[in-house]
C-alpha cells in the first residue's frame, strides 16, 4: 500500500497522517525557521565605530532584499534533511571542506552536494543577507531592482555572492554563524534535550527485550521516534556548523 504517493515520508508525516512510524527513517527532515533578528552581525564593530543605524531601517532593507530573492514567506523556513554520514567534530574533515569551499572549487561543491554534506542553499543565502551591512543591503536591493542611483550614473552591478556556489556559501563564516544560531534556537524549542530522548528510547528498547509492562504505547513510542529524528538532524547540522567555525579557514570572502 503506498503512503503519500510522492516519495518517502518522514516519521512526522507517517505518524500524523497514518498513525505509525519507521525506526531510523532515512526520509526524516526538520523545519528550520529563518529570521533576521538583528543579533547576527558579521563581526563585532570596533570600539571607536559610530553607533549603528536604526534597526528598523536595516530590517526594512533586509526584508526588501529577502523578498527580491524570494526568501520571505514560505522561503523563510528551510527543510533540513538527515546528513548522509556521521558528523565530524572539531576542525577535521569539516575544516577541510570549508577550505575547499573558500577556494570556490566547483568540483568540491558538487561532491559535497552529492554526499548531502551541505545545508540548503536557501538557508545559507538567507543568513548571508541577514549579515550584510546597511550599505551592502541597499546596493544589493538596488541592483536586483535595476534602479539607477540618484543623480544618474550606471546601475549598480549585481553582488558577486549571487553567483557563489553552494560550497562557497557554506565557507562564508557569517552565514554559517547565522545558521548555527538558528539551529540552537530551534533545539531550545523542545522541552527536553536530545540526550534525554535517547535515554528514554534505550529504556524502551530494553523493556521490549525483557517484555516488561513498562514498554511505551505504540503512539507514544512513535512520538519519541519523531523527536529523536528531528533532534538528531538539528544536532548533526549544528556540529557541521561548529566544525566549520572552529577550522583554520574562518575568514569572510573578500567579495563582500
Amino acid at each position: 500500500m503506498p503512503y503519500g504517493g510522492g516519495g518517502p515520508l518522514s516519521n512526522a508525516r507517517l505518524l500524523f497522517d497514518y498513525g505509525f512510524c519507521l525506526p531510523d527513517n532515512r526520509a526524516d527532515d526538520v523545519a528550520l525557521p529563518l529570521d533576521c533578528d538583528g543579533d547576527q552581525a558579521a563581526a563585532p564593530p570596533p570600539p571607536d565605530a559610530p553607533p549603528p543605524p536604526s534597526a528598523s531601517r536595516v530590517q526594512l532593507q533586509q526584508r526588501s532584499l529577502l523578498h527580491a530573492l524570494r526568501l520571505d514567506g514560505a522561503g523563510a523556513t528551510a527543510r533540513l534533511p538527515r546528513r548522509s554520514r556521521p558528523s565530524t567534530r572539531g576542525g577535521g574533515e569539516g575544516g577541510a571542506a570549508a577550505a575547499d569551499g573558500a577556494k570556490g572549487g566547483a568540483a568540491a561543491g558538487a561532491a559535497e552536494g552529492e554526499r548531502g554534506e551541505l545545508p540548503p542553499r536557501q538557508a545559507l543565502l538567507f543568513g548571508l543577507v541577514c549579515t550584510l551591512a546597511e550599505a551592502e543591503l541597499a546596493a544589493a536591493a538596488a541592483s536586483l531592482a535595476q534602479e539607477a542611483p540618484t543623480g544618474g550614473g550606471p546601475r549598480p552591478a549585481l553582488p558577486a555572492w549571487l553567483g557563489w556556489s553552494d560550497a562557497q556559501l557554506a565557507a562564508h563564516v557569517p552565514s554559517v554563524r547565522f545558521l548555527r544560531a538558528a539551529l540552537v534556537r530551534r533545539e531550545h524549542e523542545y522541552a527536553s534535550p536530545l540526550e534525554a530522548d535517547e535515554a528514554a528510547a534505550e529504556a524502551a528498547a530494553e523493556a521490549r527485550q525483557r517484555r516488561h509492562d513498562t514498554e511505551l504505547p505504540p503512539r507514544e513510542a512513535c512520538a519519541l521516534e519523531v523527536r529523536l529524528g528531528e533532534k538528531r538532524i538539528l544536532r548533526g547540522w549544528r556540529e557541521w556548523a561548529e566544525a566549520r567555525l572552529s577550522g583554520p579557514e574562518e575568514a569572510s570572502h573578500d567579495e563582500l
